[in-house]
């Protein structure tokens, strides 16, 4: 039986080109409860605690090494819990893979009120849009090049690859 490696956390690696967003990213929803320690400098540092306070997902995924190829899992957390919503697990990294967690996601659980991501052309789908739309959610992006935005997520997977200690 072949044995799932979660491989150590690292600077993310970009092989190939992004697909092109079928929509325009929507600003950063979440940028109003973030109180930075320099406005000039935030990758100095932040306070988190009032970012909690909207009721807000946030979702990203990662790959795995599997039987010597690569695999991906999508996760949607909470953002006030950090409890996992929904995930998946994938053979590549696509809007159909990150429109699947979502609907797991919403399946098991309330709509939202924000759902916040990166800038990846697998967030900025039509469905995700209409979906959003459908269920009455703000569609919520970081700023390009700042992963901080995304920190909460960014973490969570940086812990989970450690815990596996690959």
């Amino acid at each position: 039986m072949s044995e799932i490696v979660i491989p150590a956390a690292s600077k993310k690696k970009r092989y190939g080109r992004s697909q092109k967003p079928d929509i325009a990213a929507p600003p950063n929803a979440l940028k109003p409860f973030a109180v930075f320690n320099d406005e000039l400098r935030p990758q100095d540092g932040m306070n988190y605690s009032a970012m909690v306070n909207p009721r807000a997902w946030i979702q990203d995924f990662t790959y795995l090494l599997f039987d010597h190829s690569f695999c991906y899992i999508a996760v949607v957390l909470d953002l006030k819990t950090r409890q996992v919503v929904g995930w998946r697990l994938g053979a590549n990294h696509s809007s159909e893979l990150t429109y699947s967690v979502l609907l797991d996601a919403l399946s098991k659980h309330s709509p939202l009120a924000i759902l916040h991501s990166d800038k990846g052309s697998e967030y900025l789908s039509y469905k995700h849009e209409l979906l959003c739309q459908k269920m009455e959610i703000i569609l919520s992006v970081s700023d390009k090049a700042s992963p901080w935005q995304n920190g909460f997520m960014e973490r969570w997977f940086g812990n989970s690859k450690l815990e596996q200690g690959s």
